[in-house]
């Protein structure tokens, strides 16, 4: 029997804070799509000192 070839698109954005609803998470859990959320990075610093955008 041939092998059945499943097609799969994969997708990448940045969210910010300040732009989001409040229930992103619970809708992105809503939607049943598989996602992998990162850290909030809101303690990185630019060379110069100063932090950068969370």
């Amino acid at each position: 029997m041939a092998e059945k070839k499943v097609k799969k698109r994969n997708w990448a954005f940045v969210l910010y804070p300040e732009s989001a609803p409040e229930d992103w998470k619970e809708r992105l859990q809503k939607s049943g799509l598989l996602c992998a959320i990162s850290p909030l990075h809101d303690k990185d610093v630019n060379p110069t000192g100063e932090l950068k955008k969370a």
